[in-house]
């Protein structure tokens, strides 16, 4: 019977894990990428984003709607009825835009957008997707409910598993506003919270401000960073932030600059990095690093694109500027220019760190897929980027996604399969007290970390060996499926779903 028991349960957690809200990824000009079955197809498409843009697919996979500087459009990017600028009142570009279902209404979105920082200002509007034999239609007229907003627009669900919090950076002041989304729309009274350093004002004159670039919830929703763009190195920074899901209010932890650790003749050196912007920001799906990708717009060879990993894991201040290593150190021969207000670095829902690049002077534009996360300084190089395609079609950056939908969990949860050189299984599973990983492989962990449904760390411990088996302990863990992880020196080497009756 236990067999049976197993594989019921192990089918229910592929379909939990098995979200499709962020399957397709439609920016730049004619660009749509699809996730599907762990592979990426770039379907033919007629359309060109204009600027800023997100989107959203239904539950089963299918594009549902696309935003950006032209209005909104369905998923044959026709406008939804009442859906262009004009009948929306929106100016004619945007700082950001971000798209999530109404709770508990099947078909229903919430658009919301930041406007440019000549308004900053931030407005919602609700969209019937079902509407119109399915072409979709603007419910109402747009409202504008924020004033004196930056364009970092992010969201992730409340604590109560059924509403969102959209968060919002005030402009020229260290405010934090939380907003709560319900079935209901968007709660009048924001949490407002006083956390991290100031901003500088913006202007409509200088781009590297701190009104433009990222902030990023982690797939956990218990960790915000965002990017503050200074004038030079060591006043561009990331504020590293927890935040609390039932309360909606971040505390601060950190800014870490751009001093990294390199080797140098073997040894890790720690130095400033050249580049001074900062178009993207991004989180591993454990929630466990944070990656960081910076440029230059100064025309100098040296000026390529650097890709930077923090380890998350001790939040001490110290500690996470001490992590920062240099990912990718002059990978690529000449310098390359991006649009800062853009995103240029995003996890895919398949695991996968996404760059977007862009060579200055000339047409050319990549789109690069790195795997093998996390890196390590001692590896040459530490993870090799695949280029998926040469392309003139990746001038906007990527749509802006919010990681977890409460109608649904992305498969890449940190519990994700991972491949390794070492191939684990539970024995016995279900797992009733104690038991035991078999390896096959000849790397050995020194530490396991236990990881529940919601792809929180439940447990971390030292690795126990007992001859060639490495022994688990369910101890006072509830009854429930986990996924056990084995690292060695921080490496991981090897996942295994575990049963605990």
């Amino acid at each position: 019977m236990r067999p049976l028991i197993l594989g019921f349960c192990i089918s229910w957690y592929g379909s939990l894990f098995s979200q499709a809200r962020n399957q397709n990824w439609v920016f730049g000009q004619q660009v749509w990428m699809s996730f599907t079955n762990d592979t990426i197809n770039f379907l033919p498409s007629t359309y060109t984003a204009q600027g800023r843009n997100a989107c959203i697919s239904d539950t089963l996979g299918n594009l549902e709607l696309v935003v950006d500087d032209s209005g909104i459009r369905n998923a044959v990017f026709d406008f939804v009825a009442g859906g262009t600028t004009a009948e929306l009142g929106w100016p004619a570009e945007q700082g950001n835009y971000l798209i999530l279902p109404r709770p508990e209404n099947y078909g229903h979105y919430y658009v919301l957008l930041n406007a440019h920082d000549a308004l900053k200002q931030a407005g919602i509007v609700e969209v019937d997707a079902t509407a119109n034999g399915g072409a979709g239609a603007v419910i109402g007229t747009t409202t504008w409910y924020a004033q004196n907003t930056t364009a970092k627009l992010a969201a992730t669900p409340h604590a109560n598993g059924m509403d969102y919090w959209v968060l919002q950076h005030e402009d020229g002041t260290d405010a934090f506003r939380a907003y709560q989304l319900t079935n209901a729309g968007l709660g009048v009274s924001p949490v407002i919270t006083h956390a991290g350093s100031m901003f500088t004002a913006s202007t409509t004159t200088n781009q590297p401000i701190d009104y433009w670039g990222p902030m990023k919830f982690s797939l956990q929703g218990d960790r915000i960073a965002l990017v503050k763009q200074g004038s030079t190195r060591d006043t561009t920074l990331v504020g590293h932030f927890t935040f609390n899901t039932a309360t909606g209010a971040p505390t601060f932890l950190a800014e870490t600059n751009n001093m990294a650790k390199r080797l140098s003749l073997g040894v890790p050196v720690a130095q400033w990095s050249s580049q001074r912007q900062i178009s993207g920001v991004e989180f591993d799906a454990a929630g466990h690093y944070l990656y960081i990708y910076e440029w230059d717009s100064t025309f100098v060879v040296e000026n390529a694109p650097y890709g930077f990993q923090i380890t998350l894991t001790d939040p001490d201040p110290s500690s996470l500027q001490a992590s920062m290593i240099f990912m990718v150190d002059h990978a690529f021969t000449m310098s390359y220019y991006n649009d800062a207000k853009g995103n240029s670095l995003q996890m895919g829902p398949d695991g996968g760190l996404y760059w977007r690049l862009i060579k200055e002077f000339h047409a050319d534009r990549w789109l690069r897929r790195f795997g093998g996360l996390p890196a390590s300084i001692y590896d040459v190089p530490p993870f090799a980027p695949e280029t998926l395609f040469p392309t003139t079609h990746l001038g906007a950056g990527f749509p802006n996604l919010c990681k977890r939908y409460n109608d649904s969990e992305p498969k890449w949860l940190a519990v994700a399969e991972q491949s390794a050189s070492t191939t684990l299984n539970a024995w016995p599973n279900p797992l009733e007290a104690e038991g035991a990983l078999r390896m096959n492989g000849n790397v050995w962990p020194t530490v396991l970390r236990w990881y529940d449904m919601t792809g929180r760390c439940v447990r971390n411990e030292p690795a126990e060996q007992n001859g060639p088996t490495i022994l688990l302990h369910r101890a006072q863990l509830p009854s429930g499926l986990y996924v056990v992880e084995a690292l060695d020196h921080g490496r991981s080497i090897g996942r295994a779903k575990v049963l605990c009756e």
